[in-house]
Formats: structure tokens, C-alpha cells, sequence
């Protein structure tokens, strides 16, 4: 695809989604509004066609509701598809550490480890090894800080792709995918929207699959 084929795509995208926006929502758990903090992080693989580098994509929910995310290519080339998730995976680690500094210095205090969903089970099997591959090593050692962290402030989760809410950062998606993971991120088409009252009691199970309430 060339670059103009791609830029009108963007504007028909943007002309067609302009009503769209975020919706924040106030949710409750055991009678306390909810602050969790939990985030999502996935790669495409080799998605460049000039560079073949891979695209990160992560984002961070607290209570529910989207409060940062990235789209990036990634800095180096990867040599496999876990080794561009492992490299996104720190990039939401690093992130993770620093939102949680930044709510604990305005009274939100995160009690335990942020689930990091990740659709990459040998991404998280890596991880958890104590030594690593020779064919590894072309990682640069700023990744491996992501070990330190597993268990004192990141608990890694695995999370089917479809419900993997980052893949929308990372490609161009099947519509029908990208309209489910656009609604699990709360971007809505404001102008036709009926939002649900706040729900002052929560029991529903943190599966790492997105709230849909408001399809």
C-alpha cells in the first residue's frame, strides 16, 4: 500500500469517526470506587514493510477507563514474533512503574502488582526463566530489567488476542474486531450514545476481557 493510499484512509477513518470519543466511568468495588490499575500490551511482528521492525502497542486502564496508550515502532529489529512482544512488554513495564509513581503523588495508592495482559504465552514463559537462550542475547540488557519487577510491581496475565485490547495499536484490523476491542476501550460514538448509570456495586470477575457495557 503506498503512503497516499494509506493517508486517505486516515481521513476517511477520521471523517467517518469524528462524533467518536472516550467515555469515563465511575466504577465501584465492595462499595469503594475503583482504582485498579491494569494494563495491556501487544506487538505486530515485523509490521514495517520498509525497516521490517515491529510495532508496540500497549495501554493502561484505571478503573476500567483508558488513561494512556502507544503506538510505536519499535527501536530495534526483533528476530522472532516473542522476541517483539518481549520488547513491547517492557515498554509497558517501564510505563506501569511510572503511573503508579505518579497516582501515589496524588493519594492513589495501587496495593499489589498491575495485571499486564499479554496474548503471547511464550513471551511469558521466557520471562520467567532464570537463564536465556543463546539466541536471545541480541536483546539489549535494558530489556531484562522486566524480570526484577515480575511479582513486586507487574503480575503478568495471559489474555486471548481477541480480547487483547493493545492489538488495536499495533495493525490495520478485520472491522469487526477493531469496532470490539474500540468499544472495550470505551470509544464510542458520542452523538448516539446511551450511556449506563454507575454502578455503585461491582462483582464481576476480573477475567482480563474488557467491560462491554456500553455496545
Amino acid at each position: 500500500m503506498s503512503h497516499w493510499v494509506a493517508l486517505i484512509r486516515v481521513l476517511k477513518y477520521l471523517k467517518h469517526t469524528i462524533s467518536h470519543g472516550l467515555v469515563f466511568k465511575k466504577t465501584f468495588e465492595r462499595g469503594e470506587l475503583n482504582f485498579d490499575l491494569t494494563a495491556y500490551c501487544d506487538s505486530d511482528y515485523a509490521g514495517c514493510p520498509n525497516t521490517r521492525k515491529s510495532v508496540t502497542g500497549r495501554c493502561l486502564l484505571l478503573g476500567g477507563n483508558l488513561i494512556s496508550w502507544l503506538s510505536k515502532k519499535q527501536a530495534s529489529v526483533a528476530l522472532s514474533s516473542t522476541d517483539a512482544e518481549y520488547i513491547a512488554c517492557t515498554d509497558a513495564v517501564t510505563t506501569i512503574i511510572n503511573m503508579r509513581r505518579q497516582l501515589q503523588h496524588v493519594g492513589i495508592n495501587i496495593q499489589g502488582p498491575t495485571r499486564l495482559h499479554m496474548d503471547n504465552q511464550a513471551a511469558i514463559v521466557m520471562i520467567g526463566r532464570t537463564r536465556f537462550e543463546k539466541r536471545l542475547k541480541h536483546i539489549d540488557v535494558r530489556y531484562h530489567f522486566i524480570k526484577q519487577e515480575v511479582g513486586k510491581s507487574v503480575e503478568l496475565t495471559y489474555v486471548q488476542s481477541a480480547w487483547n485490547l493493545a492489538d488495536l495499536f499495533t495493525k490495520s484490523l478485520p472491522l469487526r474486531d477493531h469496532i470490539r476491542l474500540r468499544l472495550g476501550l470505551r470509544i464510542i460514538d458520542l452523538a448516539k450514545a446511551k450511556l449506563i448509570p454507575d454502578e455503585k456495586t461491582s462483582t464481576k470477575e476480573n477475567t482480563g476481557e474488557p467491560d462491554l457495557e456500553l455496545i
